[in-house]
């Protein structure tokens, strides 16, 4: 998991810029959504996982959302 002291396995992964759009010209001329977008992928325990969707604070911390106005997007 990518989240500061925590040692458990990643069994999911978060969608640090969000799910939807495209981050830059070249995703978009490629097709590749955020949704797909292995870049802003990052390895993340279901409990991590959970709690980012959930927790203002640790979501501030560890999201990229701020380069799109602050507003991490959801399927």
């Amino acid at each position: 998991c990518f989240i500061d002291g925590c040692n458990r396995r990643a069994t999911t992964i978060e969608h640090r810029r969000g799910r939807k759009g495209f981050a830059d010209e070249w995703a978009r001329d490629n097709k590749i959504s955020l949704y797909i977008d292995v870049r802003f992928f990052a390895p993340c325990c279901f409990e991590h996982n959970q709690e980012l969707e959930n927790n203002p604070e640790l979501s501030k911390k560890y999201q990229l959302s701020k380069i799109h106005g602050g507003k991490k997007t959801s399927k």
